[in-house]
């Protein structure tokens, strides 16, 4: 992951009030992303703070890369718009972006796909991306539904891949895509591209997939606010454990991703993983890479083939 982080927001989170907070948080930074500094090294030595930060922070700590403006272009480029993320890349639909323009972060902000401070906010952004990563395994029947449990942060893309998922036609009706539609609904008015892969010869024949990719679509689309969200269902025989990936974190989880009506084993797991931490990162990359592979060559793909995250 990168944070690009502009000159004004570095120094807002040396200045953090809270200094415990500040050597915690800091340390995780820069083990665990690729630091983008909006700004040059010549500045550096023009201001106590950033001082701090390279002399007696980044130099023995930082595991990742850190790169200034020049040689790097400044990112998000200035003038800076509140729509920026449309242009982005796949590879930066999970990084982070503090700036220096709190109208336009603000904005930004308020439509939930990327994670997104303004001067002053740095410190609860860096909270919201790694607590729940001290939560550890929970036990999957004490969850009472996937909005109390999972993250809410922003997010473009969801990817779900579940042998189950159509398994039983009573156990998904009961659940009504509960799941996809409490992650939909994070994004304001921004497109929300859903890829669900199941196993073949594991569809219960009572459901229809074309149907069911038409009905997902309209589910992603209101919770979304965006008529451009888009749904994909694709089936395989090659895939056997469960996973949930979103833009900033991965699920796994031990059963069927539906919570309800599915006789839950007591002994089923859940867990998130934060991609902020370099090593999630890295196996997410390898589960991706995997479903890359399942994309090139399905059983059966239905619907839409678009997502910011696989290619089709």
């Amino acid at each position: 992951m990168v944070l690009y982080i502009d000159k004004e927001n570095l120094i807002s989170l040396v200045q953090s009030k809270n200094k415990g907070e500040f050597v915690e948080y800091s340390s995780l930074i820069l083990k665990n992303l690729d630091i983008h500094y909006n700004f040059s090294k010549d500045e550096i030595p023009q201001n106590e703070h950033l001082s701090y930060w390279f002399k007696n922070l980044a130099e023995g700590v930082s595991s990742g890369k850190q790169e200034f403006c020049p040689p790097k272009n400044v990112i998000p480029e200035i003038p800076r718009k509140s729509n920026f993320y449309n242009s982005l890349p796949s590879s930066d639909r999970s990084s982070i972006f503090f700036f220096n323009d709190e109208g336009k972060a603000t904005v930004a902000e308020a439509k939930c796909c990327v994670i997104v401070s303004k001067v002053g906010d740095e410190m609860s952004k860096l909270k919201e991306l790694y607590s729940f990563e001290e939560k550890g395994e929970v036990l999957a029947y004490k969850i009472p539904n996937w909005s109390s449990y999972l993250p809410h942060l922003p997010l473009t893309d969801i990817i779900i891949s579940d042998n189950h998922y159509f398994k039983d036609k009573y156990v998904y009706d009961t659940n009504d895509n509960e799941l996809i539609r409490f992650l939909s609904s994070i994004p304001q008015q921004i497109p929300v591209n859903v890829v669900i892969i199941a196993k073949e010869g594991e569809i219960d024949p009572a459901i229809d997939l074309t149907k069911e990719q038409e009905s997902i679509k309209s589910i992603v689309k209101a919770a979304s606010g965006s008529t451009k969200s888009t749904v994909t269902i694709v089936t395989t025989y090659k895939n056997h454990d469960r996973a949930l990936i979103t833009n900033y974190y991965r699920v796994t989880h031990g059963s069927c991703f539906h919570l309800k009506e599915n006789n839950l084993k007591h002994d089923v797991r859940t867990e998130v993983k934060t991609h902020g931490m370099r090593k999630n990162h890295s196996f997410t990359k390898e589960l991706l890479a995997e479903y890359q592979d399942v994309i090139a060559n399905p059983s059966k793909c239905i619907g839409d083939r678009v997502s910011n995250i696989l290619v089709f």
